[in-house]
């Protein structure tokens, strides 16, 4: 290995491992399976894992999904995968959506192949009693943030993708895509080029084709200061949780809690989700979040 290489690869894990620790995403003697599509970023978190699981204090294994949509290309993944655990010795659990009976819609969408994923994703931690890691990037973050944005958004939408929800973790977040690749690169290690991402039929490719570069040619580090601001809107968002679950324990009435939040001119937050402040105190976390957002 090359001193840059050593450097990239010091850099990336140090990276790597600082935003564990800070994000408190493992404990001694987790069960951790990486679900990994073959792609450099999926590739550079196995390997991230493997190399310090020790350090870690934890087991890791991995999964791959085959949606059943890209047919042959698709086997040769799932097939680069298994060549991989079973030459560094980690278990996989293989899901194939076609051997597993699932019905292919003709034109499957973005929605529905996550939706597979996560419910097997959902099933195989229950069973294994594990978490599972999964491979996305500052790079994945922007695009999610600036997706929700183009929809409609609000606070709670520009949090971005939490490093930790249930039993799914995401040690990558503080790399970008570029960064993933370079760590391959340094350890020499091949990984698989999903050809439809090239392909601008899915609106998140657009995103990534054309709207990240020409905000990277505002500002190189773009992918950066976004996942900064999803870091600061996370941090407000779960204040004004805080704060509305305590004000929503105290004893007032219901008239005492809307004049309390609706004081403001009509225009600026008298709307429907305005109204979610005179449910009971166990009022759901989305629901708040709403209402706070409604009032900025």
């Amino acid at each position: 290995m090359s001193s840059d290489a050593e450097k990239t690869v010091q850099r990336m894990d140090e990276a790597l491992l600082d935003n564990c620790r800070r994000q408190g995403l493992f404990k001694s003697g987790d069960r951790v399976i990486a679900a990994c599509s073959g792609g450099a970023d999926s590739m550079a978190l196995l390997l991230f894992l493997l190399r310090h699981r020790r350090t870690l204090e934890i087991e890791v294994l991995a999964t791959h999904v085959n949606h059943g949509i890209r047919g042959e290309t698709a086997r040769r993944d799932a097939d680069f995968v298994a060549d991989f655990c079973r030459r560094n010795g980690v278990e996989l659990f293989l899901y194939d959506a076609v051997q597993e009976g699932i019905e292919v819609p003709p034109r499957p969408s973005e929605d529905w192949a996550r939706g597979l994923r996560y419910g097997w994703f959902d099933e195989l931690a229950a069973r294994e009693e594990a978490v599972i890691a999964t491979a996305h990037t500052m790079s994945d973050q922007a695009e999610t943030v600036l997706f929700r944005m183009a929809r409609g958004t609000g606070l709670h939408g520009l949090t971005g993708i939490p490093p930790r929800r249930g039993c799914y973790v995401r040690p990558c977040l503080c790399l970008t895509r570029a960064d993933t690749e370079a760590y391959c690169a340094a350890l020499g290690q091949h990984y698989i080029r999903d050809e439809t991402n090239d392909q601008d039929v899915y609106a998140r490719n657009r995103i990534r084709h054309d709207a990240i570069p020409a905000l990277q040619y505002a500002n190189p580090a773009a992918e950066r200061s976004i996942a900064r601001l999803c870091r600061q809107m996370r941090a407000l968002d779960d204040w004004l949780t805080g704060e509305a679950a305590a004000f929503c324990r105290r004893p007032l009435c219901r008239a005492a809690m809307m004049s309390q939040f609706c004081a403001a001119p009509r225009d600026l937050c008298w709307t429907p989700r305005c109204t979610r402040w005179s449910a009971p105190c166990a009022t759901p976390r989305k629901s708040i979040s709403a209402c706070c957002t409604s009032l900025f």
